[in-house]
């Protein structure tokens, strides 16, 4: 049985009480997109934008690397 952690509890365990458009906005595109590019200034939240959506959709019941970030 997949067990995934919600967006709100991410929020949550991060003391973020809201998101802001962009990063909902990031939210609602990986439900029905493969790919997506995010266009804004730096400061603007799209690390979370990115990370919401991608923590979202890891099964925490599987016991292995399930995810790789390589940033420059």
């Amino acid at each position: 049985m997949q067990q995934k952690i919600s967006s709100s509890e991410i929020l949550m365990n991060l003391k973020i009480q809201s998101v802001n458009l962009m990063q909902e906005a990031s939210i609602e595109a990986h439900g029905k997109n493969k790919d997506i590019i995010l266009l804004s200034n730096t400061g603007s939240g799209k690390t979370l934008a990115f990370l919401i959506p991608l923590i979202n959709s890891i099964d925490v019941s599987v016991q292995q690397t399930k995810v790789l970030i390589i940033v420059p």
